[in-house]
């Protein structure tokens, strides 16, 4: 047992050098990597409203800071070690919401590690899975979550947003709304919510009823991911 422990110091001194050479390769491999899945993430929420673009750029600064991390810890104990408490510093300003978001950054963190240990072929095939999915799923309607006849509403004001008012407001004329996101963020709040089952043009009615409870100032808007219809 003791000198199980006595090899502790020269296991937690073990490293290694980087070659410079796989590393450039793994680094511009991930970057490119990373401006293909970020057209990718445009093409999946072609027919989706409304896209955080924001995540999607973020693809091509974030993979190959990933894949560097990945690559760094591989030769340092230490530093693999001290990981979990330096990445526990970075915080999302705004909470990502939307489980779609999520899988895209879990997406780009599994290339990042693929490139990294340059398992490229792996990369090359998430790559051509999720290309293959998104395309399928703008041509077929069914792969998509959010059916034809669906309309998504969003409301955003620097008042208070009654959730439950506008919820119970909305059910005495449609049926089955569903609330997609509420949050609030610097005096700024926000509402989206989806409706099942109505046509393009049931907006004058939706929006007049919505008129009757909220507050003058309230931005009401429409989008209906089947027809890209957004007022």
């Amino acid at each position: 047992m003791f000198e199980e422990l006595s090899k502790l110091p020269s296991l937690y001194g073990a490293g290694g050098e980087v070659q410079l050479g796989k590393y450039i390769v793994s680094i511009l491999v991930s970057m490119f990597a990373g401006y293909v899945l970020s057209q990718i993430y445009r093409l999946y929420f072609s027919r989706h409203a409304p896209a955080d673009y924001g995540i999607g750029n973020s693809f091509l600064l974030m993979m190959p800071a990933v894949t560097s991390i990945f690559i760094v810890i591989q030769y340092s104990l230490p530093l693999s070690l001290g990981l979990l408490g330096a990445l526990s510093f970075v915080r999302f300003r705004t909470p990502i919401k939307r489980a779609e978001d999520i899988s895209f950054i879990l997406l780009a963190i599994s290339i990042s590690l693929c490139c990294a240990v340059q398992y490229f072929h792996v990369a090359l095939f998430l790559i051509l899975l999720v290309t293959a999915y998104s395309v399928l799923r703008k041509k077929f309607s069914f792969l998509d979550v959010f059916s034809k006849g669906t309309v998504l509403v969003t409301l955003h004001d620097q008042q208070e947003i009654d959730v439950d008012d506008v919820i119970s407001t909305v059910s005495k004329q449609f049926s089955n709304p569903s609330v997609v996101s509420s949050q609030s963020t610097d005096s700024y709040y926000s509402l989206v919510f989806s409706i099942e089952g109505q046509s393009d043009n049931a907006h004058a009615t939706l929006i007049a009823a919505l008129r009757e409870r909220l507050n003058p100032t309230t931005n009401i808007d429409l989008f209906y991911p089947g027809n890209e219809l957004s007022i």
